[in-house]
């Protein structure tokens, strides 16, 4: 059998994602072995392994009536607001489901990730070589959002709710 490679064995010693409040792992690339932790949601506990939590799917659509339509139909659900600007749907046990009229439609979906701080989650996800699409902007009711674009260009979104 040939020798794994280092790449290999330190992919095996991942930690395991559990339960628990959402928090993002990232592998630092100076020291393969080094986790460092972003908190998404909820307390920000100094290490809690879990799966991360979509908030949001936002779809870029070109004619919002017509998919309201369909997506009223394929998720089973009305909407929950309902406005020129934007249609979201919540399904039972899924993420919220929106639809932009104002998306880059060639862009395709962004998901969107719960963050309790959003400025911490920008500032280690760029340490990691993320770059800012979109800075934190407000949405309406003091939620914020932001965009970053991956290593290899994928939009990721940043979600902040409205803070109490």
């Amino acid at each position: 059998m040939p020798a794994r490679s280092q790449a290999a064995r330190d992919h095996r010693a991942d930690p395991p994602l559990t339960g628990g409040s959402p928090i993002a792992l990232f592998r630092q690339p100076r020291h393969p072995a080094a986790w460092s932790v972003i908190p998404l949601a909820g307390d920000h506990m100094a290490r809690r392994e879990t799966a991360v939590t979509i908030r949001t799917i936002t779809i870029p659509v070109k004619d919002l009536d017509a998919a309201r339509s369909l997506y009223r139909t394929l998720l089973g659900a009305d909407p929950y607001v309902d406005q020129p600007y934007y249609v979201g749907f919540r399904p039972d046990g899924s993420p919220e489901v929106g639809l932009d009229p104002h998306g880059d439609v060639a862009a395709g979906p962004v998901t969107y990730w719960h963050t309790a701080d959003l400025e911490a989650s920008l500032a280690a996800l760029t340490a990691e070589g993320a770059t800012l699409e979109r800075s934190p902007h407000d949405v309406g009711d003091g939620t914020l959002i932001a965009t970053v674009r991956d290593t290899d260009g994928h939009l990721i979104g940043l979600y902040q709710a409205t803070q109490p």
